[in-house]
């Protein structure tokens, strides 16, 4: 089984697509003016409340919290993904911030330098090798694509609260109702203000969520480091490279200038060539313009 993994996570994510697939657009449209309406006629006024009277440091406690038992996803995935150190390291930060940190209320690994993933079953097919396929916008959830789709059940199944009283699943986190309610407005309170930065600046709301979305997903699946995209054709590179012989050529007559120059004599006052040119068989200005390449 090992063997597999390895073999599988050494196939490597397929070149990320320079447009994206959007043939639901319409379909997708119509839900994210859904999600939209929604999102600001019931989370906005919740999220509004829920930041202005629930202090900072306990709001960073609740999205540990919920952080440290959504983490078994990351640590299976990170695995699948044949990263076996990084494995080691999550499993790791998952024991010390249930235990030392209070049931992951804090963040005690990062203490001890184990430092934080973000990983996902999207992110391993990715690895595997699966296409991102369409782009799709669900409803209530919002952004996905065909590929991120199955991490909605795989989340569900490495939760916690899942194994804990009656499950609901909210925006791929499974819960105890009361909890899985809280999880959403915590989760909608840390996009707060990449979304109201989108509604002022935003042309076209659905094409700046599905680019954000696309690019933050090529992040995550490169590890911080996605590969630089395609911007010229062949023939354009044709184009550069004959500018680059261009270059070349006028910089080796620069050179030839440059050295005519140092060879030549240091000219003397005009007085002096006054007397050269008396008693020299040619004149300066024929030594100067007449003098052979070197």
């Amino acid at each position: 089984m090992v063997g597999l993994i390895v073999v599988v996570g050494c196939a490597g994510p397929p070149q990320p697509r320079p447009e994206a697939y959007d043939p639901l657009e319409n379909m997708n449209r119509s839900f994210h003016v859904f999600n939209t309406k929604v999102d600001e006629l019931v989370m906005q006024p919740v999220v509004d409340a829920y930041i202005d009277w629930v202090h900072e440091n306990w709001r960073l406690s609740i999205s540990n919290f919920f952080d440290n038992l959504s983490y078994p996803n990351v640590i299976v995935n990170t695995f699948l993904q044949g990263k076996f150190r990084q494995g080691f390291v999550d499993t790791g930060r998952f024991l010390i911030n249930t235990t030392l940190g209070v049931g992951g209320l804090f963040d005690a690994a990062s203490v001890f330098g184990l430092e934080e993933h973000d990983e996902d079953f999207g992110q391993t097919l990715a690895v595997w090798g699966v296409g991102e396929g369409p782009y799709l916008t669900l409803p209530f959830l919002g952004p996905s694509t065909m590929r991120d789709l199955p991490d909605l059940g795989g989340s569900a199944l490495t939760n916690v609260f899942t194994y804990v009283g009656t499950p609901v699943l909210v925006a791929g986190v499974a819960a105890t109702s009361p909890l899985a309610v809280l999880a959403f407005i915590d989760k909608r309170a840390r996009a707060d203000r990449a979304l109201r930065a989108r509604d002022e600046l935003a042309l076209d709301s659905y094409v700046f969520t599905r680019e954000a979305y696309r690019q933050h997903r090529t992040f995550l699946i490169y590890d911080g480091n996605p590969p630089m995209p395609e911007l010229f054709a062949e023939e354009d590179l044709q184009i550069f490279e004959d500018l680059e012989q261009e270059d070349a050529v006028d910089e080796h007559a620069s050179v030839r200038q440059r050295k005519l120059h140092e060879d030549l004599p240091t000219l003397e006052p005009i007085s002096t060539l006054h007397r050269v040119e008396e008693t020299a068989p040619v004149s300066v200005k024929e030594a100067l313009f007449t003098a052979p390449l070197p």
